[in-house]
């Protein structure tokens, strides 16, 4: 009966503590173009720094961009 009970509790409490979607809107971000001939406007030096060193390019998952993410 206890176990019942626990677990009933469990489900329970996870009900109320479930994450939520959120939608993100990006009004002033650079698109596609502007990004990618000036990185800088998103990314730090250090970090495309570290990017040349690792051999990482830069794609479209690196900026942030005037559509909306869902």
């Amino acid at each position: 009966m206890r176990l019942k009970i626990l677990l009933a509790f469990l489900l329970f409490l996870n009900y109320f503590f479930t994450q939520e979607d959120v939608c993100i809107f990006s009004k002033d971000k650079p698109d596609a173009p502007t990004f990618f001939a000036n990185p800088l406007l998103e990314l730090s030096q250090r970090s495309l720094d570290k990017r040349k060193v690792q051999g990482i390019l830069l794609d479209n998952k690196d900026g942030f961009y005037s559509s909306t993410v869902c």
